[in-house]
């Protein structure tokens, strides 16, 4: 039922903003392992740009291990911006499982055309579910 939950959520935030985000925002998606309990995530999330190097990035996704639904924001801030790879740094919060947690790392964008950028994340949690994930996915 979980899974359900997560789809439908996905497909809401998918179809408003996908056509027109550019301007200020991006729609992704993603897949990601945590390693401490070898659990794999999908993902739906919006890039919200406060400016050129600040966006808040607001996630809804479904654990496959647990069958849980996590809600997931973080800040993004670009500590080195350039044509094609950005990097920043990160800090947020995410509850899932009814525990909530902090969220600290860095990630990269990569230019690959005007509309797609692809994206690594890497991520520890601390406080309720505790560990490392890694994620990667596309922004539209």
């Amino acid at each position: 039922m979980r899974w359900k939950l997560a789809a439908v959520t996905i497909l809401v935030l998918a179809i408003p903003f996908s056509a027109h985000a550019q301007d200020w925002g991006r729609f992704g998606v993603s897949g990601g392992f945590q390693f401490d309990d070898s659990a794999f995530i999908a993902q739906a999330r919006l890039q919200l740009y406060l400016d050129r190097n600040l966006a808040v990035v607001p996630a809804v996704g479904y654990e496959f291990e647990n069958d849980d639904v996590v809600i997931d924001i973080d800040g993004h801030y670009t500590v080195w911006p350039s044509k094609t790879v950005d990097v920043y740094g990160l800090g947020g919060m995410n509850y899932g499982d009814g525990d909530l947690g902090l969220n600290l790392g860095v990630g990269a964008e990569f230019a690959t055309s005007s509309r797609l950028r692809l994206f690594s994340e890497l991520k520890y949690v601390a406080f309720g579910w505790k560990g490392v994930a890694l994620t990667v996915g596309v922004y539209f």
